[in-house]
């Protein structure tokens, strides 16, 4: 308010100490062009402190509001990953967001509503790095990411598995155990994902 930078320095490094309001905090940032860092600050206070946190907030008379899509937008970018905050926990708070918009905005929660409100922010999830259970789940039944870039995941995620098989086993005991190279194809048939061995 009185733009003076030792208070609002004060003012930003004391606002993280309060885990539950964090994402409410990093919204007013924004109005602030996150000065100070504000906003980036939120996110690794909440990815370390409070990551149960959904993306939305209480005010002083208890009403609960959703984060800005400019505020998500920039939680995809910036908020830190780390080992135990990974891709998957950016990925579900996003899409738990974005089913908290369709039941805002009265409309109904299906792969066209889900895909229209969550493609923004597509580009920024790196789906390569998710587990196969939600890719193959949520990702897959709404059908939130092109079909190509779906079937590099699965891809990449055969690619890995093979990989540690023939690390843990087939290195072991090469003779005894079978060659597993080009075991899957991955196949795409009228809109449907499928593998098949071979």
């Amino acid at each position: 308010m009185y733009d003076v930078e030792y208070l609002f320095v004060t003012c930003v490094n004391d606002i993280l100490n309060y885990g539950t309001n964090l994402f409410k905090f990093a919204e007013i940032g924004l109005l602030y062009e996150n000065k100070y860092d504000i906003v980036n600050k939120c996110f690794k206070a909440a990815t370390n402190r409070a990551p149960f946190l959904p993306l939305k907030y209480k005010e002083e008379n208890d009403q609960i509001f959703w984060n800005s899509p400019e505020l998500v937008l920039e939680f995809v970018k910036h908020c830190p990953r780390t080992e135990t905050f990974t891709e998957n926990d950016i990925f579900q708070k996003v899409f738990e967001w974005v089913e908290g918009q369709c039941e805002s905005r009265n409309i109904e929660i299906n792969s066209k509503n889900l895909h229209e409100i969550f493609a923004p922010f597509e580009p920024f999830i790196c789906f390569e790095k998710m587990d196969i259970k939600i890719l193959t789940s949520t990702v897959y039944e709404y059908k939130l990411i092109p079909e190509e870039r779906l079937l590099k995941c699965y891809h990449n995620h055969i690619i890995k598995v093979e990989k540690c098989y023939q690390e843990h086993f087939v290195g072991k005991n090469q003779s005894r155990m079978p060659n597993t190279s080009n075991a899957f194809i991955m196949e795409s048939h009228m809109g449907h994902l499928r593998l098949r061995y071979v």
